[in-house]
């Protein structure tokens, strides 16, 4: 299911960065990296864009020369107009942890979990939008209703969402704090797509809508129309394919940890950020921590956001 079957590091070190030592203009597996969360593949122009959260910046990687530089932020965590039209250089610009990315049309979309907006930039005009919250209220949640469009759809400080868009222009977000992915259709309809609400790993090769998830960070398509989910608390890639159906695709859903234990206490675990098990083996055997990004390049190879792991692997 997993078509390139084996597994290596593309971008990272497996080392928080600081602003010293990002990279920017060398190779980008000598880079480091600081929690990065959001993928998106520009297969035309062969770009990996991700958002390095703990760095407040977007990133992006040229598939051709390996080279990554920072696209949006200059490292700053202060809010930069919190709505409207803002000018100035897109590369120091103010972000608050940004999670997903999303490129369209040549404009960079992406989700500041700090600031709970959706900001989008424009390299050729050099100027950021922002989009404002829009609040929930009673009535406006539930499957049918027309009240939440595109990405103003329900954006609060819990859910971070992430959006996803198929080729048929469904927008699908994805909403780690509700344990779903919900479907917007081009009508205005909101759908029940993925998850059933509560968290947890059960229905697997059953229907998506049935499935449970835990904190789905998000999601990508390959070229036949197959949906990859970031399963994060479950530490697993998930597929649902054209007919609706949901299976695991990379991932054992463990990780390893290193555990220490006091006289006068049960101790406490760690995730062991210094082994990545399973590169250069079956996708089924790989060790993934808290995966929150997922692309898919133009021959339908995964790459993943592995951040407990601080890096991008493929």
């Amino acid at each position: 299911p997993c078509p390139s079957g084996t597994y290596g590091s593309t971008s990272g070190n497996g080392t928080n960065a600081s602003v010293s030592t990002l990279g920017d203009g060398k190779p980008a597996v000598n880079a480091t990296v600081n929690s990065p969360r959001g993928l998106y593949l520009d297969n035309v122009n062969k770009i990996l864009y991700f958002a390095d959260g703990g760095n407040n910046r977007i990133r992006a990687i040229n598939l051709g020369t390996g080279i990554v530089t920072t696209v949006v932020g200059g490292g700053s965590t202060t809010s930069d107009g919190s709505s409207g039209l803002n000018s100035g250089l897109l590369t120091s610009l103010s972000l608050s942890t940004p999670y997903g990315v999303y490129v369209q049309n040549g404009l960079i979309y992406w989700v500041e979990q700090g600031n709970n907006k959706v900001r989008i930039g424009d390299p050729l005009a050099d100027v950021v939008h922002t989009l404002t919250n829009v609040p929930r209220s009673s009535g406006t949640n539930a499957v049918g209703s027309q009240s939440y469009l595109g990405f103003s759809y329900a954006l609060t400080s819990t859910a971070s969402p992430r959006v996803a868009v198929d080729a048929a222009g469904n927008v699908y977000i994805v909403e780690a704090s509700t344990n779903r992915i919900r479907k917007v259709t081009p009508d205005g309809v909101l759908h029940e797509w993925a998850g059933t609400g509560t968290s947890g790993f059960i229905g697997d090769t059953t229907a998506a809508v049935s499935a449970r998830l835990n904190a789905p960070q998000e999601m990508a398509f390959d070229s036949k129309g197959n949906a990859y989910i970031a399963d994060t608390g479950n530490n697993r890639i998930r597929m649902v394919d054209t007919n609706g159906i949901i299976t695991t695709v990379v991932g054992r859903g463990s990780q390893i940890t290193t555990c220490s234990v006091a006289a006068s206490a049960a101790g406490t675990c760690t995730v062991d950020k210094s082994n990545y098990v399973g590169d250069g083996g079956p996708p089924a055997n790989c060790l993934l921590s808290a995966p929150q990004g997922v692309a898919v390049d133009s021959l339908n190879n995964l790459i993943i956001a592995d951040t407990g792991h601080q890096a991008i692997r493929y």
